[in-house]
């Protein structure tokens, strides 16, 4: 960085009028913190290019105010940037975005609620600039829902947030914080959400992944959504998710299958009224949603599972289960975190039944097609299940989970 400022500067020597090479300089000034300086710079751009650079302006004069809005005590100085900004290009959002959040911040809610408004209006016409913090119509969405909740508009506060929700291309820095904002306004989803953590490891599971989300967009009533989890060594390999805008991907670091899930899915639960773990070996074949969810509305607290083809004619296992979500706020998890991998399942079937809520489908076709075994049942003949994680959930079974099944039957008293 000081070795940009360095070159940059003797550049600038030789074009000190340049509203870019000023620009620039503000930009590595504000890297190393020195604001102060960062603002000079940027306010020597906005004057050099307020007839010829008209974004590059724009940009500056919001840069000046967002280095001002760093430093203590100067909050006039700083909100008059952001009005400068809009006299000067007043149909652009930023300006309105950035003034809107002052106001929040400073809890002046009706100024706030004003301001984003007026963002929205001219949200169509903002340009996402890697040198602001501002992305586009979302992050004005979520200002004006909250900001709307204090000055009495809670019910458009909740059509934004249910609006955010269901939206796939909200980026995921601001999905727990929806959900957290969602949660406070008491909104439930009446879906499902599923629940599909993946690895690929180099292998052919991404693969599989694309037949597993084909299947579920050609069966879905649109009931449920799917929520995917990737871990952060792998986004090379999941790449193509990107162009899957009916999905939200959950991005987390790499660790072991319980631990993963429990990362993201209690979060989940606060506002989905059902969770569903699937698999990226699972092929959809049949519609399923309104069925399970019909089941599942008419108990307190409970399970349903499929027919996965995996032990033709056997219902006694669920191995992938469709619960209530309940179960998982009460808890305060979704895998058994007393194991590492296996037994997520298990620990399920073993809840459903000593509630007594349990629901086998076996007209709903969740075709588990695991590959390299022929036939898929071959597999239950292949796994032994004799590993650590067997003998971590035994030893659960003797000390904790009475006390975890107390809680849950709690909710069918």
């Amino acid at each position: 960085m000081y070795n940009n400022i360095v070159e940059l500067t003797k550049v600038l020597a030789k074009n000190s009028f340049d509203p870019q090479i000023n620009f620039d300089l503000g930009i590595e000034y504000e890297k190393i913190g020195q604001t102060a300086s960062a603002a000079g710079f940027y306010l020597r751009a906005a004057e050099y290019g307020y007839k010829t650079h008209k974004d590059l302006t724009y940009t500056a004069i919001l840069k000046v105010g967002l280095c001002i809005e760093q430093q203590s005590q100067r909050d006039f100085s700083c909100s008059n940037n952001f009005l400068q900004a809009i006299q000067y290009m007043p149909d652009r959002p930023e300006a309105y975005y950035f003034l809107g959040r002052f106001y929040e911040r400073n809890q002046s809610w009706q100024e706030s609620y004003t301001n984003y408004s007026l963002a929205l209006t001219y949200s169509d016409k903002g340009i996402i600039s890697k040198h602001l913090d501002y992305d586009g119509k979302v992050s004005i969405e979520i200002g004006k829902a909250v900001s709307g909740y204090y000055v009495g508009r809670i019910n458009e506060s909740k059509e934004i947030f249910i609006s955010l929700l269901n939206n796939k291309a909200v980026p995921e820095k601001y999905y727990s914080y929806i959900i957290f904002n969602a949660k406070n306004l008491g909104i439930k989803l009446d879906k499902v959400a599923v629940v599909l953590p993946v690895r690929n490891n180099n292998s052919y599971r991404a693969e599989r992944l694309k037949t597993c989300l084909s299947s579920w967009r050609e069966q879905t009533e649109y009931l449920s959504d799917v929520h995917v989890i990737i871990d952060d060594d792998e986004l090379d390999q999941f790449e193509f998710l990107k162009d899957y805008n009916f999905i939200t991907v959950h991005v987390r670091p790499n660790m072991k299958l319980i631990p993963k899930i429990n990362s993201v899915v209690p979060m989940l639960a606060d506002i989905y009224e059902y969770l569903a773990f699937v698999g990226d070996d699972i092929i959809f074949r049949t519609p399923w949603e309104s069925k399970v969810i019909e089941y599942l509305k008419s108990v307190p607290a409970g399970m349903a599972h499929t027919n996965t083809l995996d032990r033709p004619n056997v219902d006694q296992f669920g191995s992938h289960p469709i619960i209530t979500s309940n179960m998982v706020r009460v808890l305060g998890f979704y895998g058994c975190p007393a194991v590492d991998h296996t037994f997520f399942d298990n620990f399920w079937m073993d809840i459903s039944n000593d509630i007594g809520n349990r629901k086998y489908f076996g007209d709903i076709i969740w075709d588990h097609a695991r590959f390299g075994y022929e036939p898929d049942n071959m597999y239950w003949e292949i796994v032994t299940g004799q590993d650590i994680n067997q003998q971590k959930y035994e030893e659960y079974k003797k000390t904790g989970y009475q006390q975890d099944l107390e809680k849950v039957r709690e909710l069918i008293k």
